[in-house]
């Protein structure tokens, strides 16, 4: 990507993909993500939804509540 100021996060679901087709994707819960930066803000761009930080010295942290097949969280600096 051009922007450097900013990291995409791809997030996909396999916890229903152990055959082929997929025929069912079953929802995880509470993803728990820690990166080291000093990001400002977070956000899905599947749900564009804001996600809430917590920064710690030089990382911060955010849980995704639910991911269904996949989203695209982006983290801007």
């Amino acid at each position: 990507q051009k922007n450097p100021d900013r990291l995409l996060i791809h997030l996909i679901n396999m916890s229903g993909a152990i055959k082929r087709p997929v025929t069912e994707i079953i929802p995880v819960y509470d993803i728990k993500i820690r990166l080291r930066c000093n990001a400002k803000k977070v956000h899905s761009l599947t749900n564009k939804r804001k996600i809430p930080i917590i920064k710690k010295r030089h990382q911060i942290e955010f849980n995704l509540p639910t991911l269904d097949f996949y989203d695209v969280i982006v983290v801007e600096q």
